[in-house]
């Protein structure tokens, strides 16, 4: 018989092979089950999910759209009386946003894929209003989730153990730049949604290559150069990197002196991402030059784990001072990695996660 003093969680996902699953799913299936809770994660899609709800006392769904899987479990949550979250890690439930241009990953999609996604946006919304509560990664993000759904709890992404683990060891190796002297300023982009990001930062990074003659771009994944103008005559101090999977990524990273984060200003989609750009980089004691848009101010210290910057001469500005001062370089990344394994490791984020899941669960059904 399971204890009934033993709150049980039920992770349903419905993009088990993202990023975002490990983010969201796996890390705060861990931090509940470290602290007292029994949990478990299944696809979305799996045979015996509906099942499954029977034995839990609170459901989450991850990016959960609307129908067919999703009706399922919302009637069975229903029938046995228990929450059903919602969670989320982007602003996606906005049709009118999506249909005004402001997502990214739209403008190279054809028609029918874009149409797709803006339908699926409606799902989004449909299945936040269905829920009891939501979970999501950033306080913008919230009060966007609060116009649907009243009870939103923030919890921002977090790191784990395996991540500390691969960042330490990605960060005792040499860099490229000990054997020859080049300041590698690198981008990672794991999906095609962050051409109009990067284009903020273009200006002073093309100024930063005539500038200084030992500066280096690095593109690691999805990212056309050639498509940026001020950067093709360039094009021989960029390195292109593929793209690799979540469980690489540090050791990429560590490759980098200095980790770009931009986001693009005035936009509500971007203003609601989470900062895992300046976190990862962070990890592997590599510090960001960060727009200051969104939880980006809220991740960097300004000024001693990494440099803000509002417009392209606070890049040139901020990417100049890195470039040029190695130590300063060194202290920052330092700092960094010491400030996010504090407040986003696994001690911090799940305790994070504990108090939402024990309001959620004190709450009840709405």
């Amino acid at each position: 018989m399971p204890d009934p003093a033993v709150p049980r969680v039920l992770f349903l996902s419905a993009a088990p092979t993202s990023a975002g699953h490990v983010y969201r799913v796996e890390h705060a299936a861990a931090g509940l089950a470290g602290r007292g809770f029994e949990t478990r994660v299944l696809p979305l899609d799996d045979p015996g999910a509906v099942e499954t709800v029977a034995a839990a006392d609170a459901v989450t769904v991850f990016r959960g759209r609307w129908g067919g899987a999703l009706e399922r479990v919302h009637a069975a949550a229903r029938r046995r009386g228990v929450p059903l979250v919602i969670d989320t890690d982007d602003l996606l439930f906005d049709e009118a946003l999506l249909r005004r241009g402001a997502v990214a990953l739209l403008d190279r999609l054809p028609e029918e894929e874009r149409d797709g996604w803006i339908r699926a946006a409606a799902l989004h919304r449909e299945a936040l209003a269905a829920a009891d509560a939501a979970v999501v990664t950033t306080p913008a993000l919230a009060a966007a989730a609060r116009a649907v759904v009243p009870r939103v709890h923030v919890v921002p992404n977090g790191v784990d153990g395996r991540m500390i683990a691969a960042a330490d060891a990605a960060r005792g190796a040499a860099k490229p730049s000990a054997a020859d002297g080049m300041v590698r300023v690198g981008f990672a982009s794991g999906t095609p949604t962050h051409h109009r990001d990067f284009a903020t930062a273009a200006p002073a990074l093309a100024a930063l290559l005539v500038r200084r003659a030992e500066a280096r771009l690095v593109i690691v994944g999805i990212l056309d150069v050639a498509d940026v103008a001020e950067l093709r005559p360039h094009m021989e101090r960029i390195e292109i990197r593929p793209r690799v999977p979540l469980h690489e990524l540090e050791t990429e990273l560590a490759r980098f002196d200095v980790n770009l984060a931009p986001l693009e200003a005035g936009n509500p989609f971007c203003e609601c991402k989470s900062a895992i750009r300046v976190t990862a980089a962070a990890l592997v004691g590599v510090p960001s030059v960060a727009a200051a848009v969104g939880a980006l101010p809220e991740a960097v210290v300004d000024g001693r784990t990494g440099l803000l910057a509002a417009d392209a001469a606070g890049w040139l500005a901020a990417l100049e001072a890195l470039v040029a001062d190695p130590s300063r370089r060194a202290g920052m990344g330092e700092a960094a990695r010491r400030d996010v394994t504090a407040r986003f490791g696994p001690e911090a984020h799940g305790a994070a996660v504990e108090r939402a899941y024990r309001a959620i669960l004190a709450a009840g059904r709405r």
